[in-house]
C-alpha cells in the first residue's frame, strides 16, 4: 500500500477517534456540540480568524528570519510538502485539523483551559521533541488557536485557521518561497 493511502487511512482513523472521544466526553460532562453549534459567522469572527492567521504566519516568517534553519528544519515536513500534491495535502490537513481541534479545543480546552490544551497540543507533536524551537512554535500555535476558540466560540474557525496555516506552510515550501 502506498504511503499516500496509508496517510489518508490514518487521517480518517484519527478523525474517527476524535469524534468518538468528543462524543463520550460531551456525554460525560453533559456538554453537547460545544464549539460546533451554533456557528457565529459575524464580521468580528472573521476578523478574528484573519488576525490569528496573520499572527501565525508572521510568527513563522519571523522564526525563519531569526532562528538558524538547523533548529527549525524537520525532514518529515519537507518530504511531506515535496512528495504530495497540494490537493491531497489540503484533504489531509483538513481531516487532521478537524481531529486535533476536536481534541484540543472542544474537549481539553473546554474542560481544562487554554494553557493545558496548548501544552498537550505541543506534546502531541512529539516528532519535534529534538527541535526545541519547533516545540515552542507549536505551543504558541496552540495558544493562538486557543485564543481564536475563546474569541469566536467556534471550532469551525479553529479548523479553518489550522488547515490554512498548515496548507500555506507546505505551499510556501513546495514553491521554494520558504527555504526549508
Amino acid at each position: 500500500m502506498s504511503q499516500t493511502k496509508l496517510m489518508l487511512i490514518a487521517s480518517f482513523i484519527f478523525l474517527a477517534f476524535a469524534l468518538i472521544l468528543y462524543y463520550f466526553t460531551s456525554m460525560l460532562y453533559n456538554k453537547h456540540f460545544v464549539g460546533i453549534y451554533p456557528v457565529n459567522l459575524s464580521l468580528h469572527s472573521f476578523m478574528t480568524l484573519f488576525a490569528i492567521l496573520f499572527l501565525q504566519l508572521a510568527l513563522m516568517f519571523v522564526s525563519f528570519k531569526f532562528i538558524p534553519k538547523k533548529y527549525l528544519y524537520e525532514k518529515a515536513i519537507r518530504d511531506l510538502a515535496c512528495e504530495n500534491s497540494l490537493a491531497f495535502l489540503l484533504l489531509i490537513f483538513l481531516l487532521n485539523s478537524l481531529a486535533e481541534e476536536l481534541i484540543f479545543r472542544a474537549i481539553l480546552q473546554e474542560n481544562f483551559g487554554i494553557l493545558l490544551a496548548s501544552v498537550l497540543f505541543a506534546a502531541a507533536h512529539i516528532a519535534y521533541y529534538k527541535k526545541v524551537f519547533l516545540l515552542i512554535f507549536v505551543f504558541v500555535q496552540g495558544l493562538l488557536l486557543g485564543l481564536l476558540y475563546e474569541l469566536t466560540n467556534s471550532l469551525l474557525f479553529c479548523v479553518l485557521s489550522h488547515t490554512v496555516f498548515n496548507f500555506l506552510t507546505v505551499y510556501l515550501i513546495k514553491r521554494k518561497i520558504l527555504i526549508y
